[in-house]
């Protein structure tokens, strides 16, 4: 053969593109001949991928045949780093168009993330919310259990220091199924009815671990102090001989209360178990298009 049947691929903005290509040539004959294709070069592809078969009879009756695939895909969007102290998760098997970002169980989103990231074909992010921004944020908030949650529950996995990184992978996989599944893009065809859609066929990027310094907690601090100088206020005004064991007792438990607090605020960040990951390797802008082979 001379002129070899190649795979193509074709990047493009539009669901359907045409696309050519040189027929192969093949030595049947000392002059080779040209062979011929079940696709004509120039038909119309959709996404996705498709094989085509080129094949030439000679005199003698002797054939030959070579194969090539032709790739259709979205054009690609750009993909940011997975989100610190957290992962992001695309499918496999539309093009890696969906993505979801999560948080370790301990952190919090710093700004509200969206339920679904969408890889246009014009190759522009999009969510499935007009208040999110189409920049998936990181974790950097340590989470409180005292606050409404910026995301969905299914946002948060646990990441216990026993738990091995294979088990991680496979509740972020997991959870984006559930989720995507639930969706109106999983409900007409993404998810329903085809058998891709699974947790083996999602991709997960693990994001960096950094430290999160928690927020002052000078509410608390200024509580306790102005409860410990109500009571002694208390205390001078009415005079020490005219308080009752009752009244000691609650002025004692009250300052109490306050250095606990104060304790409290300044030594609990300190004592916050330090979760340690053993992360792959960062992957970079390329390694994040989640494109089918």
């Amino acid at each position: 053969m001379t002129t070899p049947c190649t795979n193509i691929q074709v990047e493009t903005s539009r669901e359907s593109v045409e696309v050519s290509w040189p027929l192969p040539v093949f030595n049947v004959t000392s002059e080779g001949v040209i062979g011929r294709c079940d696709r004509d070069p120039g038909s119309r592809f959709f996404w996705g991928t498709v094989w085509v078969r080129c094949w030439v009879e000679g005199h003698t009756g002797s054939e030959a045949e070579c194969h090539f695939t032709v790739t259709v895909r979205p054009s690609k969007c750009p993909m940011w780093s997975p989100p610190k102290n957290g992962a992001l998760a695309c499918d496999r098997w539309l093009f890696g168009q969906f993505c979801m970002v999560f948080c370790y169980e301990e952190f919090e989103f710093d700004s509200q993330p969206a339920q679904l990231y969408i890889c246009g074909a014009s190759g522009l992010w999009s969510t499935t919310s007009t208040k999110t921004s189409v920049r998936w944020p990181d974790c950097l908030e340590l989470r409180s259990y005292k606050m409404q949650h910026r995301g969905i529950e299914q946002q948060y996995f646990a990441d216990d220091v026993l738990t091995e990184e294979q088990n991680a992978t496979r509740s972020v996989q997991q959870n984006f199924v559930d989720v995507f599944e639930g969706t109106a893009f999983g409900e007409q065809g993404g998810c329903a009815g085809n058998s891709d859609c699974r947790p083996d066929n999602v991709a997960v990027f693990w994001g960096d671990s950094v430290e999160v310094t928690p927020p002052p907690t000078t509410t608390s601090i200024v509580t306790s102090t102005q409860m410990m100088q109500t009571n002694t206020t208390y205390v001078y005004d009415a005079g020490p001989e005219l308080l009752t064991i009752k009244e000691r007792l609650v002025v004692i438990v009250s300052g109490l209360a306050g250095v606990l607090l104060l304790f409290g605020a300044c030594c609990i960040p300190y004592c916050r178990k330090r979760r340690r990951r053993n992360h792959e390797p960062k992957p970079t802008g390329q390694e994040l298009k989640v494109m089918l082979p």
